[in-house]
């Protein structure tokens, strides 16, 4: 013991004075929903009663079948699932047909958590290979393990999470991407294929953009030594380019003179079984998603077709103060 004590006196001198640094943390891929601040500093006087648990909720006849009555504190939905259900029997039976599933959350599933498994096991007993839609840039690809993505920094990105009047109209992923003004490095963005079960490859890449007047667009796709150049033409809400046919290990895209044409991203499936669409978002309280334009979202699934749209929200909401969330629901609702 005076041997340990006699050690501190004379190493002390030698010992920095603090641990750890008071410097700020780098918080670039630290993301805040803007929705919600404003929401918690709005409500957070507020007294509101409980309105909806005990409201009665009444539902139709759906198909010859009838379900009793249900209330907030035990709802249980499955009504909303028949057809989910019958397109799901349709695949197991005939192996025909296909589904889709839209898949939104926060940082639980950043980096295709949660979402793999739940994508690997629809597909492992109806069938389906591709990974689905994918962003153009996110701050989660070095994270990712079902996909390798890499992209160029000059893109400009606006976030449903921190912009309420973007340039374009948000893309069902909560994202719009533009390319900036550069005529010295490409712009660009690659995709490659991982040893992922059902994901091997990329099926049919096709990349979805929006509407603008501009009409000199191209898109210069590069698959291993062969090169083609395609024309954008964005004329529609949500138009969608065939990058190639088939299936690929990688592929690099850059795009050229495309200034104010919004991009949104590029789908990889084989179009028969199921397949998920991961839409996550670091920090995100579910919240802005009430900020999609109805037409835009109608657009993307006229193209896409989803069969079932599940919100993984809630964890961003917690440790603000209070124990109350009728606010949360309120507006969840």
């Amino acid at each position: 013991m005076v041997i340990s004590i006699a050690a501190l006196f004379v190493f002390k001198q030698f010992l920095p004075r603090k641990i750890f640094t008071e410097t700020t943390a780098n918080t670039k891929n630290v993301v805040i929903d803007s929705l919600l601040l404003e929401a918690v500093a709005a409500d957070s006087s507020a007294t509101d009663k409980d309105t909806l648990t005990n409201t009665k909720i009444t539902f139709a006849e759906t198909n010859g079948v009838t379900f009793p009555p249900e209330n907030f504190d035990n709802y249980i939905g499955y009504q909303h699932l028949i057809s989910f259900y019958e397109k799901l029997l349709q695949l197991e039976t005939t192996q025909q047909g296909n589904v889709r599933i839209a898949y939104f959350g926060d940082s639980m599933t950043d980096g295709d958590m949660i979402v793999k498994d739940f994508r690997t096991s629809f597909q492992a007993q109806f069938g389906g290979e591709g990974v689905g839609f994918v962003n153009i840039t996110s701050e989660s690809a070095p994270s990712r393990t079902t996909l390798a993505h890499q992209f160029s920094s000059n893109w400009k990105t606006q976030s449903y999470l921190n912009v309420k009047h973007p340039t374009k109209p948000f893309g069902i992923n909560g994202h719009v991407f533009f390319t900036k003004k550069d005529t010295v490095d490409p712009i660009w963005v690659k995709y490659k294929a991982l040893n992922t079960r059902f994901a091997s490859l990329l099926p049919n890449p096709t990349l979805f953009y929006g509407k603008s007047g501009n009409t000199k667009g191209k898109i210069k796709v590069i698959i291993g030594k062969d090169t083609i150049f395609q024309k954008l033409n964005p004329v529609s809400t949500v138009n969608t380019l065939a990058l190639s046919q088939g299936s690929l290990k990688s592929i690099r895209a850059e795009f050229i003179a495309t200034d104010s044409i919004p991009f949104y991203g590029v789908n990889f499936d084989d179009g028969r079984g199921v397949h998920v669409d991961n839409f996550s978002n670091r920090g995100n309280s579910g919240l802005p998603i009430s900020t999609f334009n109805t037409n835009v979202m109608k657009a993307f699934n006229d193209k896409l077709g989803y069969d079932l749209i599940v919100l993984h929200y809630g964890t961003n909401v917690l440790n603000y103060g209070s124990y109350n969330y009728n606010w949360y629901e309120k507006r969840m609702t």
